[in-house]
């Protein structure tokens, strides 16, 4: 059965003018449309805990990959870090959180709750461009996704290249880099 010609231009009309009021109207107010944010490069779960120094924070980072569990426990995070997080929400009897810790190769976004000093919750980690053609123009090559996010999560860092370099290591290789980060080697182990 085909419907008459008119009643399909109608339909068709219909639809396009459905589609396109959102457009126009957000075009005609000078507003562009909203610039969608890169998908995450890895999810995964925290905890957070104050330690006793004031302004120090233990964050345990775990994620999962190709079907293992990786963790990274960052000890003695500087709460300042954090940044986000106040100390008034740390000490609350029952709080909503969120984060973000900034690193040379991207950063880390969490949200959760927290009481009384001990919290947890979700994370996710963002690239920085930047950083990946930073370690192509220093030799290590660039690179893929799945490294950025593990350099994110071990803060492989410039200095830390820089460290290795000066300790007369010379460039590494990426994958020997990526693997060093992964395995908890950090400026302050070496120095």
């Amino acid at each position: 059965m085909t419907l008459p010609r008119f009643v399909t231009r109608f339909v068709l009309a219909c639809g396009a003018v459905a589609l396109a009021t959102p457009l126009v109207a957000v075009l005609g107010s000078g507003m562009r449309p909203a610039h969608a944010e890169p998908a995450p490069a890895a999810t995964g779960k925290f905890t957070l805990e104050s330690r006793p120094e004031p302004g120090v924070m233990s964050l345990s980072l775990n994620i999962t990959r190709k079907k293992s569990a990786h963790a990274w426990l960052v000890e003695r995070v500087p709460a300042g870090q954090l940044l986000g997080l106040t100390a008034d929400a740390l000490n609350a009897e029952g709080s909503a959180i969120q984060f973000t810790l900034k690193r040379d190769a991207g950063e880390i976004r969490a949200r959760g709750t927290v009481v009384k000093g001990l919290g947890q919750g979700a994370f996710e980690v963002f690239l920085d461009d930047a950083y990946a053609a930073q370690l192509q123009q220093r030799g290590l090559g660039k690179p893929n996704a799945e490294q950025q996010a593990m350099l994110v999560l071990g803060d492989g860092g410039y200095a830390l290249l820089d460290d290795i370099k000066a300790l007369g290591f010379g460039t590494p290789k990426l994958d020997v880099f990526v693997r060093v980060v992964e395995h908890g080697v950090t400026s302050a182990f070496l120095r």
